[in-house]
């Protein structure tokens, strides 16, 4: 039996003393929102397939995500961080047994991956992306804890080795502990997400948090003197929209369906792609179909196909924010046990012998992105509430027999008092 105990007392310096992290070049190929690095042409593999790598892993999940979820955007801007989904889920992952492990297993792409691979790819995830130069590039992870729920030692300890993640215990009945997770994200992501959660509810019993945070300036910026008012053929009809303009010699593809040109971020380690779909009966459309078609073979091949080409090029100056609801999308991609409070199997966990067995309550995602003349800041944050499937325990009521007071000593099977006191001073001498 893995021992149990709360978060407060969690120790892992330790067990973390002596691991040395493995470096390889896997995290050049993650999709990270709108960002995407393809320093080493990386595509992802069908879905199902052997990925070999986490990153296979990310932009397999990354793509299904955003494909699931832009089926029921209704023509809406879309801004996600599929990174930043699959890492607060990869957290829980470790809590999850049985058929829910094997579930989130399938729809998180891991594919062949054991877990150790996981974690240990996830543990060089992050320290790659803290490495990067002439960008800002930075993930951060928090578990909180109600501190009614003793939590398991194991699972405590992989989050905090592998995923760096704050580890904090709360009274969730206290108004201030919303606050303290708002504050979190708000700290993390720069002040772009400054709300992530709107409650704290009575049968939450933990919140898994994610955050990423991007700030790269282009390679060579976009003259804002040359940005003016351009049409752009929108679903609904034409826009006036601040077009950025240039002109130079930029990596390029082309094919019968789309059009690409990346652009780079100083340093060289990341870059923006850009895919514009061939024109179709109507833009949106167009649109429709590409999405609908996208695999790791279009990101491979475009990387593959670019050459440098001089281009006279235009692109919208935009900015947007974004909310999305993970449940629905997670559900259709094959992990709807995990948020059935009745088959859901988070047992690695905690102790069901604590108390209710838990579920997922609640998966979300909030995004920014801004995209300008001197290059982009983009910030998401994802949360996951694991809920319990019956109502706690309430919180004991305390009582102190701090003033006078009245006591007897009962005989439980006839009720006779056999004796009763009062007492008025506990302090006073015998006799008195």
């Amino acid at each position: 039996m893995v021992a149990s105990r709360g978060f407060h007392n969690a120790d892992l310096d330790d067990w973390g003393a002596n691991m040395k992290i493995r470096q390889n070049r896997w995290a050049r190929g993650v999709l990270l929102g709108g960002v995407v690095s393809l320093a080493s042409g990386l595509g992802r593999p069908a879905r199902g397939a052997d990925a070999g790598t986490l990153a296979g892993a990310q932009n397999a999940f990354g793509i299904e995500l955003f494909q699931t979820i832009y089926g029921k955007s209704s023509g809406a801007n879309l801004f996600l961080s599929p990174a930043s989904a699959q890492t607060a889920l990869a957290m829980l992952y470790n809590g999850a047994q049985g058929t829910t492990r094997q579930a989130m297993a399938r729809a998180l792409c891991f594919g062949a991956l054991s877990d150790p691979q996981v974690n240990d790819q996830m543990a060089e995830f992050r320290k790659s992306l803290s490495a990067q130069t002439g960008v800002r590039l930075d993930i951060a992870d928090s578990l909180w804890g109600n501190r009614r729920v003793r939590f398991k030692d194991d699972f405590l300890k992989i989050n905090r080795l592998y995923y760096d993640a704050a580890v904090e215990s709360l009274d969730f009945s206290n108004p201030a502990s919303l606050g303290r997770i708002n504050r979190w994200c708000d700290r993390q992501t720069r002040g772009k997400i400054p709300v992530i959660l709107d409650e704290l509810r009575p049968d939450d019993a933990l919140v898994l948090l994610n955050a990423i945070y991007f700030k790269g300036l282009w390679e060579t910026p976009f003259q804002k003197e040359l940005t003016s008012p351009g049409d752009f053929h929108a679903a609904g009809g034409v826009r006036q929209a601040p077009l950025m303009s240039r002109t130079g010699t930029f990596s390029y593809a082309q094919t019968n369906d789309y059009q690409a040109v990346a652009l780079p971020y100083r340093g060289g380690a990341l870059r923006m792609l850009l895919f514009l779909p061939a024109q179709g009966p109507s833009a949106a459309g167009a649109l429709d179909s590409f999405v609908a078609a996208l695999s790791s073979a279009t990101i491979a091949s475009a990387a593959a196909a670019m050459q440098p080409a001089k281009i006279e090029l235009g692109v919208p100056r935009f900015r947007m924010e974004n909310a999305a609801d993970l449940v629905p999308a997670l559900t259709a991609m094959g992990m709807g046990i995990a948020f059935d409070p009745a088959a859901a199997d988070f047992g690695a966990l905690a102790d069901r012998g604590h108390g209710p067995a838990f579920f997922v309550g609640r998966a979300l995602q909030k995004a920014f992105v801004d995209v300008s003349e001197e290059g982009t800041e983009a910030a998401a944050a994802t949360v996951v509430t694991v809920s319990a499937s019956a109502a706690m325990e309430p919180p004991p009521v305390r009582v102190d027999f701090d003033r006078p007071f009245l006591f007897m000593i009962q005989d439980q099977a006839t009720g006779a008092v056999l004796f009763i006191g009062c007492v008025q001073d506990p302090t006073q001498p015998l006799g008195r």
